[in-house]
């Protein structure tokens, strides 16, 4: 069972740096730093031939950005996950997190 901190660290990972919500179409820039496609375009904006990463600066001498198909699909699963409702058990000694589907709970 994965514990509350295992589900907060996944969801930060799947979360856009710009937007602060899962990714859309993630990214991968020269840095090696990931955005939605929209969140990174839409910061660099237009008519600057260098850009910088919005989260390490580094600066990016091309605007190149490419598909991060692994963390699309990591992402894709987590939100098929997302239907269910995670609840917080802490009847042991050790709080975990539980899944229960919605179904069971109407």
């Amino acid at each position: 069972m994965a514990s509350v901190q295992e589900l907060e660290n996944l969801r930060n990972e799947a979360t856009c740096s710009i937007c602060l919500e899962f990714y859309t179409d993630p990214v991968i820039i020269d840095c090696g730093h990931n955005f939605c496609r929209d969140c990174i375009l839409q910061c660099w904006g237009t008519g600057q031939e260098s850009v910088s990463c919005p989260q390490c600066r580094q600066q990016i001498p091309e605007r190149g950005v490419r598909p991060n198909r692994t963390l699309s699909n990591m992402v894709e699963s987590l939100v098929c996950h997302s239907v269910r409702s995670w609840l917080i058990c802490t009847s042991t000694e050790n709080p975990h997190v539980c899944p229960i589907s919605l179904d069971t709970l109407t």
